[in-house]
């Protein structure tokens, strides 16, 4: 089978989004050596020709076929490439529309595999939505045909939360672009200056940087992004759900952006209770459940919350529920790792000021306020202490919980079973206060690096890599390694069960 020839249009679509600067070279050109009209134009319809042809070339080369075990898949053009993907090895699976694809009728279908960390393991762009749906199934269920699953609605986004969600988030993305544009503004040369000029006041656009072109047109650019950020929140989660079928968590929603989502709980290796300064201020969290096939540079929407917001203990509730675990009750870090944090602080502080100092013998006849750091001096006191208290970690017969955040506050819960590793080092500071820092991977390699318990006490770090360690969950045969026991009771690591079988 065929992916849907709106495909072409879409796949152009998404080169061209990545490739703004030629068209802003275009534009320079125009405005500042006056280029014909003609050839600028000739020039974006040649750059846009090339890559319909290259689209069209790709949409008859790319076929894929559900056969009863497995999908396979076949494209390239010189190079053919033959992929078969076992349904058993998938870890997770996706089908996702923007508005334009919800016009088209077509959706982009993904899963990810254990081993896909870079990319999804497979992506179909674009098929029809109701092919989307049944390759999802067909993901879902292997070679049976679907039925009425068991359901159990676990969450519903409602349109309150959904508001809250979209006022109360920093859409960094967005900021990120406005940031970019307000930048381009304040120091903006000439030909964009006369651009410009009918548009805006002549203080704002005269090429030169001032204090109010970075006032009006940074805050009004910042406010600009924040609001394009909540419009795009309340589209993408609007009608959000979260329900069990059959041993996964099933989320979909969206009201121009619709996604649904596949995890099976065998494949889950971590949750993450999660909530910025104005979400905890409000009592709100986001809940975020992490497979072992997610790609690591595909934010959207692998990295969709399961709950985008709800009331904590709302999500606390569905997060002892996947899985079924109690309340963890966290230790605190000794109170000299406040000494630990502020003495590195206060070291930061320093040397940023003794280089302000020197860059005064560099920059001759200039007045640096090398002094300046300094002030951030209580500031540092107070961020070591907040650090103290919220950080804590927790161990039980089968799971893990680490606690870390100084403004965004994050809490994951992490199943023994799927540990991949586990190993604890100290720094030279560390040893001066006898603390020392846990580190736990999983397959999910992305959010494994926040799980770490940093400045505990040497005897508790080394109580849980003990445990840790004589577990007797086995990691998700999936991967790469194995915990075999010992006579002595602790566990080791050993290679994939080939290696094993030549030892």
């Amino acid at each position: 089978m065929r992916l849907h020839p709106y495909s072409v249009l879409r796949g152009t679509i998404d080169r061209l989004k990545i490739h703004p600067l030629i068209f802003a070279v275009g534009f320079g050109l125009y405005n500042y050596k006056d280029t014909p009209l003609t050839y600028i134009v000739g020039f974006a319809l040649c750059y846009v020709l090339i890559y319909v042809v290259r689209e069209g070339i790709r949409w008859y080369f790319v076929s894929y076929r559900l056969e009863d075990t497995a999908v396979e898949t076949e494209s390239g053009i010189f190079d053919r490439q033959h992929r078969v993907i076992p349904y058993d090895r998938i870890q997770e699976s996706s089908v996702v529309q923007n508005g334009l694809d919800s016009f088209l009728g077509i959706a982009n279908v993904s899963c990810e595999t254990a081993g896909s960390s870079k990319e999804s393991e497979l992506e179909l762009r674009y098929v029809g939505i109701e092919e989307a749906e049944r390759i999802q199934d067909r993901l879902r269920n292997g070679s049976t045909v679907s039925t009425e699953d068991e359901k159990e609605k676990l969450y519903r986004l409602r349109s309150g939360m959904l508001f809250a969600r979209s006022v109360l988030s920093s859409h960094p993305k967005h900021l990120f672009l406005s940031i970019s544009v307000a930048m381009s503004i304040i120091f903006s040369p000439a030909w964009l200056s006369d651009f410009l000029t009918p548009t805006l006041p002549a203080s704002l656009v005269n090429g030169h940087f001032t204090v109010e072109k970075f006032l009006v047109v940074g805050g009004a650019t910042v406010v600009g992004a924040w609001v394009v950020g909540v419009i795009q929140s309340v589209l993408e989660f609007h009608d959000t759900s979260v329900e069990f079928r059959d041993r996964e968590i099933h989320q979909s929603g969206g009201l121009v952006w619709h996604y649904s989502n596949d995890i099976p709980l065998d494949n889950m290796q971590l949750l993450r209770i999660s909530t910025n300064p104005l979400q905890n201020a409000f009592g709100f969290a986001r809940l975020t459940v992490e497979s072992a096939g997610a790609a690591d540079f595909d934010i959207w929407p692998a990295r969709t919350p399961v709950i985008p917001l709800g009331n904590r203990s709302e999500v606390e509730e569905v997060a002892r529920t996947i899985p079924d675990h109690d309340d963890p009750e966290f230790e605190r870090p000794p109170k000299r790792m406040r000494r630990r944090l502020a003495t590195r602080y206060l070291i930061a502080l320093v040397l940023l000021s003794f280089l302000l100092y020197a860059a005064q013998f560099v920059w001759s006849g200039s007045t640096v306020p090398w002094l300046l750091p300094l002030v951030g001096v209580p500031f540092a006191l107070v961020a070591a202490h907040v650090q103290w208290r919220y950080r804590g970690v927790a161990i039980d017969d089968d799971y893990l919980a680490v606690r870390n955040g100084i403004l965004v506050h994050s809490e994951f819960i992490v199943p023994l079973a799927n540990v991949q590793s586990v190993s604890k080092s100290q720094s030279i500071l560390q040893r001066r206060f006898d603390l020392a820092t846990l580190s736990i991977e999983t397959a999910a390699s992305l959010l494994s690096a926040g799980t770490r318990a940093t400045d505990f006490d040497t005897e508790t770090v080394e109580m849980i890599y003990e445990t840790v360690q004589d577990s007797s969950g086995e990691v998700a045969p999936r991967t790469e390694t194995r915990r075999v026991g010992t006579q002595t009771g602790k566990s080791i690591d050993c290679g994939s069960e080939g290696e094993r079988s030549n030892q």
